[in-house]
């Protein structure tokens, strides 16, 4: 019984350090996984927009929603990382991060790119729906 308990718990064990040691991140991975997350998150508010203007039901727009968090958790299993560590790598290196962007305008024009789709479809979707979504930050309803 207890050669059992002491199998189990090295099984475990390897299993949370395999976990802990897949998700390796450096301040370029985790901008490029950023940059795939937000950019898959926002074909997914375009399609609920498309969905919402042919007036979809509402399980064809829960399923395309399913599609969109299934693409997001790919990218995120092929980065080796939970979103939870991917967003805990942000703020634990924030200022790596923010060093990294600053010498590489590639990904900050990436970055810009898919924020200004983000503020786009969220001021489309707003439209339609005034009463459920609040614009982001510094954009306005006539821009």
């Amino acid at each position: 019984m207890k050669f059992c308990i002491q199998v189990l718990l090295a099984a475990l064990l390897s299993i949370v350090s395999s976990t802990q040691a897949a998700c390796l991140l450096t301040a370029e991975k985790y901008v490029d996984v950023d940059i795939q997350v937000r950019s898959e998150t926002v074909k997914g508010m375009k399609e609920r927009l498309n969905l919402l203007q042919e007036s979809a039901n509402v399980d064809r727009m829960q399923k395309e929603d399913a599609k969109t968090l299934q693409r997001v958790q790919s990218i995120y299993d092929l980065a080796g990382c939970t979103p939870v560590e991917h967003s805990r790598y942000g703020v634990d290196n924030d200022a790596d991060i923010a060093l990294y962007l600053a010498f590489s305008s590639q990904h900050q024009q990436q970055i810009q790119a898919v924020q200004n789709a983000f503020d786009e479809t969220t001021l489309a979707i707003r439209q339609l729906l005034p009463e459920t979504v609040s614009l982001p930050t510094g954009v306005a309803d006539n821009e």
